[in-house]
């Protein structure tokens, strides 16, 4: 056994980093592609050693600004090593992008240890994926209160898609909101034949004031693929009713 003061300084110093950063805290994100489309699911996993905290406690806010989060679950592993304890935990999500572009998956950071930031290319459309189109509109725009108006929702694609329909959608505070038939018909659009999927609602505001409508992500299958897109969000005002019922 070769003892301390026999071993070189550069040696020993080498043997202390070593040891240091073995038993030290790390974070680290892996992803299973970097480019994909619009709709298709991005796996990341997040790894951490030794952090002294649970991974579940790790705030995921930043990455939801351009992510939904549709799956996690964590994997937790504990070992001892050289009389010392390692704890190593994985958080594995399936993630949907929210836009197309080029969309950053931001530094997480957990109980000091910080990852790095890594850029995802996210295309509008190609391979398998064909381009999908979302028109959230309401006629009439201008409401007052106790006014019934329509909400339609028109997905446009080439055909291929099989979507869950209908969406649900949850009434905001202060509005009612009731699901009309609606039906599936073909169009040319920029001499692109397209099928459209159609989901309207009658909408009416009980109260005045600002309305923000936020739909819930839109699923579909391609192939046995579940996709998944972020569908248009709508801010109306409703103007207070000069109508008084009579006594």
């Amino acid at each position: 056994m070769v003892s301390r003061t026999c071993l070189r300084p550069g040696l020993f110093l080498g043997l202390l980093i070593w040891s240091t950063t073995a038993s030290a805290a790390a974070l680290q994100v892996q992803l299973d592609k970097h480019a994909l489309v619009l709709g298709e699911a991005l796996a990341v996993s997040v790894h951490g050693d030794n952090l002294g905290v649970p991974l579940d406690s790790l705030d995921l806010a930043a990455l939801q600004t351009n992510f939904d989060i549709y799956t996690r679950s964590t994997d937790r592993q504990t070992r001892v090593v050289h009389g010392q304890t390692q704890v190593s935990e994985t958080l594995s999500m399936l993630l949907y992008p929210l836009r197309p572009g080029q969309l950053l998956i931001p530094a997480l950071h957990l109980a000091g240890p910080s990852s790095a930031q890594i850029l995802v290319a996210v295309a509008a459309s190609g391979g398998d994926t064909p381009p999908v189109l979302f028109q959230l509109s309401l006629h009439p725009q201008t409401l007052m209160t106790r006014q019934v108006a329509r909400l339609t929702l028109e997905i446009a694609d080439a055909g291929s898609l099989q979507w869950g329909l209908p969406i649900k959608l949850s009434e905001p505070a202060g509005v009612y909101l009731c699901e009309l038939a609606a039906q599936e018909s073909t169009q040319q659009q920029d001499g692109v034949t397209r099928t459209l999927h159609p989901q309207s609602w009658a909408l009416m505001p009980l109260k005045p004031g600002k309305v923000t409508l936020i739909l819930p992500m839109a699923a579909a299958l391609k192939f046995g693929t579940r996709l998944r897109y972020a569908l248009p969000t709508l801010t109306f005002d409703a103007a207070s009713s000069s109508y008084k019922p009579g006594r």
